[in-house]
């Protein structure tokens, strides 16, 4: 396919280990119009203070157990939980197990 236009990342969450301390994160995949995809490994109490991003954001959890606050809401977020969020829309990460997480940044 080295003619196609798309852009195909299998099982991204290979590209990142369970940290045993902290987080490690990894970009998986870049578009040229904006879009995209990171891979995060969360170490048990490992977290993301507050911060905001300039677009639209997907958090999807996909290993262990998260706790995400999201505008002030704490949200309770177990392995296949999917988020949307709008630019610019205050959110923090708190890994209550190992956890890895997959976040794609929209453009726009």
């Amino acid at each position: 396919m080295t003619d196609s236009t798309c852009d195909v990342v299998a099982w991204a969450e290979q590209l990142v280990e369970l940290p045993t301390d902290g987080v490690v994160r990894q970009t998986a995949a870049t578009a040229d119009d904006g879009l995209r995809l990171v891979v995060f490994g969360f170490a048990a109490g490992a977290e993301l203070p507050e911060h905001d991003a300039p677009c639209t954001a997907i958090i999807e959890v996909i290993t262990g157990e998260m706790d995400l606050t999201l505008d002030g809401v704490r949200v309770a977020a177990p392995a296949g939980t999917w988020v949307r969020m709008p630019a610019r829309s205050p959110h923090a990460v708190r890994a209550l197990t190992p956890a890895l997480m997959r976040l794609i940044l929209l453009p726009g």
